[in-house]
């Protein structure tokens, strides 16, 4: 008799519930975990563990005991945190995707930079650097401006940028205060997109390009993200060669992949390329809207050997605003969510704290309290929309 096919999701917050739901879907046996325990992607499952995605040993356990009853098909991860267990447990049950030493690699953008520079890939003119001194010396042959960035810090933490030796000192300070070797990087001016790919049996598909917005410098945390972007087709197919090309140059030819470009007038500039794709926030939520595709789908679809499309369409436009707390404090209540809806064009909300949590100053996306997500049939009008609809939303405290 025939096993039932099963997949492992690490993590089941709100934003995963469309993978999770589409895996049942599929008929899969789905077993889903997460550090909290009152994760909403839970109910949607077969079976809850609740085991942090760091926790690699444990969670090859659960693929172990899975493997007893199932046939075990994919572990997927839409997070840096999740990868090392996804690559560790592929490994061992033969499955598709990238090794562990092609994850580390990733996952540290100076070592991934390295690899790059050495097949003429483009990246910004950068150095790694370990103390002020380092710094200080890096800074002559970059020049201003340039960014700093902990090397493996995610959310936006601890980047920041200085124009001038006047910035220099404080912004040193802030990112060198979260890890002791930090990448000093010119500050590269064009549209920041962000862009999702999948390999399937070594061929590579595009997924989508969305262009990504930032609060102004010296932070440099998501404010909005809209999907498509403004690169014309000659500059998204550009785009789109370079990602194939810097993931294999890592060894990443199967699975999801994601990108992190620059577009300038002179062409794209890497940024960093991860074995995932780019977060839910855009992947799930904005991406189907946008060009009527959901590349986790996809990849599920492949993995259980189910049919699926990545035939993207153009049209629509769709895309999602950051909502932050005006100062920080304990958060008392939030007003006008329901107003919020009733914006024409909106398509969700979602708010990700709680009465009772402390709010802070928006230096990083850690302040993150939720999003709002919207379509239009205009680039214009989804702007306005999620202008109308956050500006209605206020978090007491």
């Amino acid at each position: 008799m025939q096993r039932q096919k099963a997949l492992i999701h690490i993590g089941a917050g709100a934003m995963q519930t469309p993978a999770i739901k589409y895996a049942k879907h599929l008929g899969l046996y789905l077993a889903v975990t997460d550090k909290n325990k009152n994760a909403p992607g839970i109910q949607y499952s077969d079976r809850y563990e609740q085991i942090d995605g760091t926790d690699i040993d444990s969670l090859v356990n659960l693929a172990h005991t899975l493997s007893n009853d199932y046939e075990l098909i994919g572990v997927y991860a839409s997070s840096d945190f999740g990868l090392p267990a996804v690559a560790k447990i592929s490994d061992i049950f033969d499955l598709p995707g990238v090794s562990e030493e092609v994850v580390s690699i990733s996952l540290n953008k100076i070592k991934a930079k390295k690899v790059w520079k050495k097949f003429d890939l483009p990246v910004p003119i950068g150095d790694e650097v370990h103390s002020l001194d380092e710094m200080l010396t890096s800074v002559k042959q970059i020049g201003f401006p340039l960014i700093l960035k902990p090397v493996d810090s995610c959310g936006s933490q601890g980047v920041r940028s200085a124009s001038d030796q006047s910035e220099l000192d404080q912004a040193y300070s802030e990112t060198s205060s979260l890890a002791r070797t930090i990448m000093i990087e010119q500050l590269v001016q064009g549209h920041h997109c962000d862009v999702n790919g999948l390999f399937i049996e070594g061929v590579f598909h595009p997924c989508g390009i969305f262009e990504r917005f930032f609060s102004e410098p010296p932070l440099h945390y998501s404010l909005m993200g809209i999907q498509p972007s403004l690169l014309t087709e000659l500059q998204e197919s550009e785009v789109y060669a370079i990602l194939e090309s810097a993931a294999r140059t890592l060894g990443i030819v199967e699975g999801p992949v994601k990108g992190d470009f620059i577009v300038t007038d002179h062409g794209p500039v890497i940024l960093e390329v991860t074995p995932r794709f780019h977060g839910d926030v855009f992947t799930q939520w904005v991406t189907p809207n946008a060009v009527g595709v959901n590349p986790v789908e996809a990849w599920f679809a492949y993995l259980a050997k189910k049919p699926f499309t990545l035939t993207m369409k153009r049209g629509q436009h769709a895309g999602w605003r950051s909502l932050f707390p005006i100062q920080s404090g304990q958060l008392k209540g939030v007003e006008g969510i329901e107003e919020s809806l009733k914006v024409q064009g909106v398509t969700n909300i979602l708010i990700s704290k709680k009465i009772g949590d402390m709010l802070k100053d928006p230096k990083d996306n850690t302040a993150l309290c939720g999003f709002i997500w919207a379509k239009a049939t205009n680039r214009e009008e989804l702007v306005n929309i999620l202008d109308e609809a956050s500006a209605k939303i206020k978090f007491i405290v």
